[in-house]
């Protein structure tokens, strides 16, 4: 190669492969990057539908809870009125069974009462019948 061919590739040739060369890297690299920006992108936008929906399953399942505790609370409220009506009705009965004991021994008490007295009306008219008819 002579000196002046050499000056010409050293001079113009090389620094222009060069800048060629660097060109074609930038965007082969520009492409690359903006094939793995769209990649990421999709990426991006399934994590979001996926993120989107388990947030409205997690929203679904949220109100879904708060239905049930509410429905439990009506229950529960329900079974508080009912234990107090139950409360309140024994109560009654065994107000009714003591009044029921009580006049039972009223009653007794009147028996044995009427008991002694017809026991003493007996006596008295045996003493009578004895004295009448003396044997």
């Amino acid at each position: 190669m002579p000196h002046s061919d050499y000056n010409f590739w050293t001079a113009i040739v090389i620094p222009i492969a060069t800048l060629v060369a660097g060109w074609l890297g930038k965007a082969f690299h520009f492409r690359t990057r903006e094939k793995q920006n769209k990649e990421e992108n999709e990426a991006l936008a399934i994590a979001n539908t996926l993120r989107n929906d388990l947030m409205a399953s997690l929203a679904e399942y949220q109100a879904k809870l708060i239905q049930s505790n509410d429905h439990i609370q009506k229950l529960e409220e329900r079974m508080d009125e009912k234990e107090q009506q139950y409360r309140r009705e024994m109560a009654q009965k065994q107000e009714e069974i003591a009044l029921l004991k009580t006049e039972i021994q009223i009653y007794r008490n009147e028996v044995s009462e009427r008991d002694r007295q017809i026991s003493d009306l007996r006596s008295r008219l045996a003493k009578l019948e004895e004295q009448i008819n003396p044997q």
